[in-house]
């Protein structure tokens, strides 16, 4: 009688625990598809602030 309230509060614990973690990683993922998802738009950004602040006379004649 008195073991199974212990056994069920383990039991709950461990679900806990499983459950936590996994929100731990599906939050990591998310964070980090955000990243790269910035790193590529300030990149991107990078990229044509760059190009626009070039003058005519230093690019390359093609």
């Amino acid at each position: 009688m008195c073991i199974s309230p212990m056994h069920s509060r383990s039991d709950f614990r461990k679900r806990l625990t499983i459950s936590s973690i996994n929100l731990k990683y599906h939050v990591k993922d998310t964070f980090i598809q955000i990243s790269t998802l910035d790193f590529k738009r300030l990149s991107l950004t990078m990229n044509s602030k760059i190009k626009d602040e070039i003058p005519p006379k230093c690019k390359p004649k093609s």
